[in-house]
């Protein structure tokens, strides 16, 4: 009774003090489990008390859960065994992007049977899929979720899986599909319900930031944390590393807040601590510490590299910071941001177009055939044209037999040539072959 209680109270967001008495129910469901040997509901205590752990320390619960796993599969528990992978991949993904628990487990249910438990393994897997950027798998598992939970009149799992599929399209910049979808959210009771703080602080905001309204995004992240303060969710919030950035950027948190931060068990989550990282960026760039914010910028980049998004958002917003403050490689940050954002979120493109005017840098060309230019070649803002005829130098054509192949007089070739020398920085002709052996 006592295990059944502690889940019931970890469900109820309206319970107060709900997690102190999740804790002492489980706990004691956990004492009276061993004692009288009941495997079943020891991995259920352990189960609930992981939930709570998971809240302020991933290790912690990992430990929790990996307690459960070895119970269930000593005792040949199968539904134990695949709860407990499922909440330990579910770490693996907030931790490091990795789903290879989480699909281990989606496996297991599946072979078992076991429809509920896959439904919800498979819009934990949806979730992790759209910080990556695979957005059409991510629609693609939320969509079935949605529509077989609905079928089996599993309401909440069919307005979650509505939820994701709404921060999917903000992701995707595409507004009327959000719109839509937000409705059938709301028409489930979704509003209602914790998962409305993802729904919009992920969704909604995000569409804001492709469409170049950071003022909306914030007020939207906001309205997203002040319910999460006054209603906890039962999960490890991903909005909080957003509303941090977008907060340092305006002005509104600084220092302190990015400290606080990385104390909290929202920085555990990998897609946060990006946002954590280049908010410290800016910290230290308005400081005067331009060297320190090119150290974090360098860091984000390597945390963001899995939230492809997120990324290149991220060089988009720092780069306006460090041509306002002359530190780091704006320039080079932009044309990285405008090539990716150039078919997806035009008005981002647009915006790092203008910010490259604006600091007397070469703006690069979307001719046909850029989407095929190595990134280290866009970020540099070399051309299609340019490109071709790097090429032909690489070959170790002279400027007269390129002009004959690519029907351009010596004169523009060797303007070309010029071009490519001053955008890589390259001292001599020769220097140019090793543009097209690096990667990256």
């Amino acid at each position: 009774m006592d295990a059944v209680e502690a889940q019931l109270v970890f469900g109820d967001p309206a319970t107060p003090d709900r997690l102190a008495t999740t804790i002492e129910l489980a706990e004691r469901a956990l004492r009276g489990a061993e004692v009288a040997g009941l495997p079943e509901v020891s991995c259920s205590a352990l189960k609930t008390l992981g939930r709570c752990a998971r809240l302020r320390d991933l290790t912690e619960a990992d430990r929790l859960y990996e307690r459960g796993l070895a119970i269930a599969t000593e005792h040949h528990l199968l539904n134990w065994r695949i709860s407990m992978l499922y909440n330990l991949g579910a770490a693996d993904g907030i931790r490091n992007a990795d789903d290879g628990r989480l699909r281990e487990a989606l496996t297991l249910a599946t072979e078992a049977g076991a429809v509920t438990t896959a439904l919800d393994i498979r819009l934990e897997l949806s979730i992790l899929r759209l910080c990556k950027g695979e957005y059409q798998a991510a629609d693609d598992d939320a969509r079935h979720c949605e529509e077989t939970a609905g079928r089996l009149r599993l309401t909440l799992t069919q307005q979650i899986a509505i939820g994701v599929r709404a921060i999917v399209a903000g992701h995707r910049a595409r507004r009327s599909d959000l719109a839509a979808l937000l409705g059938r959210f709301a028409e489930l009771g979704g509003e209602d319900d914790d998962f409305s703080s993802a729904t919009h602080g992920l969704g909604t905001a995000f569409c804001h930031l492709l469409h170049e309204e950071h003022e909306d995004a914030l007020a939207e992240l906001d309205e997203a944390s002040a319910r999460e303060a006054r209603q906890p969710t039962p999960y490890l919030s991903l909005i909080h590393g957003p509303h941090l950035l977008l907060a340092v950027r305006s002005g509104h948190a600084g220092a302190a807040e990015c400290a606080a931060f990385s104390g909290s068990a929202q920085h555990e989550a990998a897609w946060n601590r990006q946002f954590l990282v280049l908010a410290e960026a800016f910290v230290h760039g308005r400081a005067g510490r331009g060297d320190d914010a090119v150290d974090a910028v360098t860091r984000f980049v390597e945390v963001s590299a899995p939230y492809p998004l997120a990324h290149h958002l991220g060089l988009r917003l720092v780069a306006q910071e460090a041509l306002d403050g002359g530190w780091g490689d704006p320039a080079g940050w932009l044309r990285t941001a405008d090539a990716w954002f150039h078919d997806t979120a035009p008005h981002v493109a647009r915006a790092c177009r203008t910010l490259l005017r604006q600091a007397g840098a070469p703006v690069p060309q979307h001719r046909r055939g850029s989407a095929a230019l190595p990134p280290r070649l866009r970020r540099h803002g070399v051309t299609v044209r340019e490109h071709e005829v790097l090429d032909l130098v690489v070959a170790g054509l002279t400027n007269q037999q390129i002009g004959d192949q690519l029907y351009l007089s010596s004169r523009t070739v060797e303007k070309h040539v010029a071009s490519l020398l001053a955008k890589t920085g390259a001292d001599r002709r020769g220097a140019l072959a090793a543009l097209t052996t690096e990667s990256g």
